[in-house]
């Protein structure tokens, strides 16, 4: 067995791949081995033709002549060949430095480039000993001459290729530079030379050999001769003198410095970009490619940054939206991002300015990162949430997830069984990076008796870190029985709750409605409601709603939920109840994760035609207060969600297009749910607010927006937490797993 199976056989490939690991040690060896023997050949070839047609060594000395040669005049050649390195090498640096300067000037203004760049060209067109004759005229110095024509040679190289590669920037790297605030000198440091490395490393090895070229070629035009002089001299004086043996010599040794030249700017040109280029890349021993790493690109490899523990430092480079952040003045991109720098001291947001590049050396830079106030989420159910791994939804339907969570609710729903659910989640909420939540919780007796008890207690453990705040949740239909719905109103205000309901269309709506505002008014309560979750276009509730408030005069704040058949009526229905909604001051909240899991789900293996959400674009525009939410999370009318309002956000703006443009749509998971919920100060970043938000590694909104941010960095107080999201296994014994 050969080396070669031995080392297959001991990483166990199979034969395929052993023929080509073969094949591939093969090439390398070939490589170098191949141009030697054909070497050796042409050198037997040479001296057998010498032998056989018996040739003076005037016209065609015999190899072992010339290296003798070589050996005997070594100190005459080798002096001549360090004066002609001597030129070749001052030429190529200053054709590096001039044609690198040359070109970074080209980049910078085109017309710079447009004005300059044919006189180049006119340099490297014009045969260098058609130039010669004014250069012996107006040079007086030897070295300057020989100089200055092997400079010409190679300059046109460097220059033309490190143009091309500063010029052949990938367009979108251009643009995404520009939008985060990056000035021409670190667009050009960071993005254009290294992208250029590439073209200006093909266009040295080229200049190498020209540069050698040149000086040869200018020792012959200039015709030096002395101690002073290069193997071009040696090889005119030889010429002269018939010594073809030392005129081989001579050749012999520019040959060999040439191919030196090129080896080891190759080398360079390989260890420069073996790490990141293809053109360098080896191929690991399964033909495949290594993954490029360019580690010029510092952009690529984003730090993550560290929030000081001591709750007093800066922020550099914090990319901010202006609808998140009041007090703001600053010039945004199409999306309304702004570049700001921000301080923070005692747990409050001290300072937010435009981003000044002189910062104190002592801020983070945060390098364009993404910079959100904690969410506020304004319609969630942690009552029902995590319950679907020991209660699923039987088809996916609304009625299914109706009767199941009825089903779960009667047999598990103990106080115990509450409160860890509830606490697993706002921790999963609150790890996202939330800092509000209005929770509704099913009333309906004896549940009620159970459920806020719990909550209660919940919002005491998490005050400070999560403002909680609970919503009744009953059928509209419970309101028929005066006693019993007062009772819970009352339950409700002592709990400084809202009250809510679930409406649909039911014959006396109008008077249960005229109820519900009325207690609420008695009470001092805002109201929450679900309504026309459903495709029925007769579903009108909405409308409702809004006609009670209007009636009854009710001046609290009205958040309602779902309101999917709206999508589904006549635009004359819709303008009608768009219109009342605004006039009577109503809140709107679309739960997109939830509604387009639930709405026109289908049970024959066909496609859903519609996808549930509301017109949230026709009700802005009339001013009304919009928000998107979580709803419900792992239970049976949501099988999946985290309680994640960027997850919500990334969904909504996909579904319900809240972009192109953008505008101010990132407060529906921030500002305005929070002013819903009469929190001030929540949802937003302001000066001497509190230092509660969450730092992304996206800078901007397609970077944010197109992966989970998992690693983001939550704030609170001004200290980074730890955000993590508890692990599922701890509801196990919850859910019967053992």
């Amino acid at each position: 067995m050969t080396a070669i199976e031995q080392r297959a056989a001991s990483v166990a490939l199979d034969p395929e791949e052993a023929r080509r690991l073969r094949a591939r040690q093969l090439e390398r060896t070939g490589r170098w081995l191949f141009p030697l023997v054909i070497m050796a050949l042409a050198v037997l070839a040479w001296d057998r033709i010498c032998v056989w047609n018996d040739i003076p060594q005037y016209i065609l000395p015999r190899p072992h002549i010339v290296l003798q040669t070589l050996y005997t005049d070594a100190g005459l050649l080798f002096g001549s060949l360090l004066f002609t390195l001597k030129i070749t090498f001052l030429s190529l640096l200053l054709a590096v430095i001039g044609g690198v300067g040359l070109a970074v000037i080209f980049t910078q203004s085109k017309w710079v480039e447009m004005s300059f760049f044919p006189f180049a060209i006119v340099l490297q067109v014009t045969p260098i000993v058609a130039i010669f004759p004014l250069i012996n005229i107006y040079v007086n110095n030897q070295t300057a001459k020989l100089l200055l024509c092997a400079w010409i040679v190679a300059f046109f190289p460097i220059l033309s290729n490190t143009t091309l590669g500063l010029n052949s920037v990938d367009r979108n790297l251009r643009d995404l530079f520009r939008l985060n605030g990056a000035t021409r000198w670190q667009e050009l440091r960071y993005l254009r030379l290294p992208a250029a490395m590439p073209y200006f490393l093909g266009g040295l090895k080229i200049a190498g050999g020209l540069s050698l070229i040149g000086a040869v070629v200018a020792e012959f035009v200039a015709g030096s001769s002395g101690q002073a002089s290069g193997l071009a001299s040696r090889i005119i004086e030889a010429g002269y003198r018939l010594n073809a043996p030392r005129l081989f010599a001579a050749l012999i040794l520019i040959s060999l410095t040439g191919i030196i030249i090129f080896l080891v700017l190759s080398l360079i040109s390989h260890l420069v970009l073996r790490r990141w280029h293809e053109s360098a890349i080896r191929q690991d021993r399964g033909g495949r490619e290594k993954t490029p790493s360019f580690p010029l690109l510092s952009f690529r490899r984003m730090t993550a940054p560290v929030i000081p523990a001591n709750g007093s430092y800066a922020l550099s480079r914090v990319r901010l939206h202006a609808s998140l952040t009041p007090g703001l003045a600053a010039a945004t991109d199409a999306d309304g991002f702004a570049l700001a720098d921000m301080s923070v001291a005692d747990g409050r947001i001290k300072a937010i300015a435009p981003h000044d590049p002189a910062v104190s050396p002592g801020a983070v830079d945060l390098a364009g990162r993404i910079v959100t106030p904690c969410f506020v989420d304004c319609h969630t159910h942690l009552d029902k949430g995590h319950i679907w791994p020991r209660t699923p939804n039987p088809d996916g339907t609304f009625a299914g997830a109706l009767g199941a969570a009825a089903a779960d609710q009667a047999a598990r729903w103990s106080g115990a069984d509450l409160g860890r659910r509830m606490d697993f989640a706002l921790r999963c909420a609150y790890a996202h990076g939330t800092s509000a939540v209005r929770t509704h919780l099913d009333s309906i007796a004896p549940q009620a008796e159970i459920s806020w008890p719990v909550f209660e207690a919940m919002r005491e453990r998490w005050r400070g870190r999560v403002e909680l705040q609970g919503a009744c949740l009953i059928g509209i239909e419970e309101a028929r029985d005066h006693a019993g719905f007062a009772g819970l109103a009352r339950r409700v205000a002592a709990a400084k709750g809202v009250l809510g309901a679930f409406t649909y269309m039911v014959p006396d709506l109008d008077d249960l409605l005229d109820r519900v505002v009325a207690l609420a008014g008695e009470h001092g309560l805002d109201l929450d409601f679900h309504a026309d979750e459903t495709a029925d276009e007769g579903s009108v509730s909405l409308s409702r709603i809004a006609d009670a408030v209007i009636r009854n005069g009710f001046s609290g704040k009205v958040l309602v939920g779902h309101c999917c058949s709206l999508a589904r009526q006549p635009d004359a229905v819709v303008l009608g109840t768009l219109d009342k909604v605004a006039r009577a001051g109503l809140a709107v909240v679309s739960l997109p994760l939830c509604n387009l899991y639930l709405q026109d789900r289908r049970t024959d293996g066909t496609t859903p035609r519609w996808r549930g959400v509301t017109l949230l674009h026709e009700m802005k525009a009339r001013g009304i207060p919009v928000a998107v939410a979580s709803d419900n999370t792992r239970d049976p009318f949501y099988a999946y969600g985290d309680l994640d309002m960027l997850e919500v956000y990334r969904v909504a703006t996909r579904v319900l297009h809240l972009d192109h443009p953008v505008g101010d749509w990132p407060r529906a998971v921030a500002a305005t749910p929070a002013e819903i919920m009469r929190l001030p100060g929540f949802g937003v970043l302001d000066v001497n607010g509190a230092a509660d938000f969450v730092v992304f590694k996206g800078r901007s909104l397609t970077e944010l927006l197109s992966r989970p941010e998992s690693d983001r960095i939550v704030v609170r107080g001004g200290r980074a937490i730890e955000a993590r999201p508890p692990d599922y296994a701890e509801l196990d014994d919850l859910m019967g797993w053992t």
